[in-house]
């Protein structure tokens, strides 16, 4: 997959598959996305059993196997010379709605919201879908998530809510999905 320059903001981004020398740095941005996203959201108690160490190890055993039904884009940052996001997707694990494709996990760093990045992560994951032969892909976010209406603006289509146990405590997601 060829690097995409994404944003209109003159901020130097690229878009291109995850390679095995970007886990350490993706384990970083997973955690430390929880923590800008959630903090007093989910309970700091919770937040503090997130480890990069942890995080490193299930990438390395995930990536492997993603290959085959899906895949994970990274944004690096050429300013950071860094990994400042990424969306992890693949087929639907979920078939009660009947959409193929879902996005598992997508994250940006806090100081690269709103500059266009995350529209171009959701139009590179549509076109991903499309090579895969998959016509339609959803997402679950928490409703308290401050970035949820994100998912609005790149015209995701909100089907229903549901309750979600996190560390003994409920919380409510939302289901958006696509139509490609």
């Amino acid at each position: 997959m060829k690097s995409t320059n994404t944003s209109p903001y003159n901020i130097k981004v690229k878009i291109r598959e995850v390679s095995a020398e970007d886990i350490k740095s993706l384990a970083r941005v997973h955690v430390d996305c929880w923590w800008e996203t959630y903090r007093n959201i989910i309970s700091e108690s919770y937040l503090y059993t997130l480890k990069y160490t942890d995080r490193q190890d299930m990438w390395e055993q995930l990536l492997p196997r993603r290959a085959e039904d899906g895949g994970t884009l990274v944004v690096y940052s050429e300013e950071e010379d860094d990994i400042v996001g990424f969306c992890d997707f693949g087929k639907a694990r979920e078939h009660e709605h009947g959409f193929s494709g879902e996005v598992y996990a997508l994250y940006l760093l806090r100081r690269y919201q709103g500059k266009g990045i995350g529209r171009a992560i959701i139009e590179q994951v549509k076109l991903e879908f499309k090579k895969r032969r998959i016509d339609s892909f959803y997402l679950w976010v928490l409703k308290d998530n401050p970035t949820r209406n994100f998912y609005k603006n790149v015209e995701g289509i909100y089907l229903k809510s549901q309750p979600i146990v996190m560390d003994e405590k409920e919380y409510i997601e939302d289901l958006y999905y696509w139509e490609i």
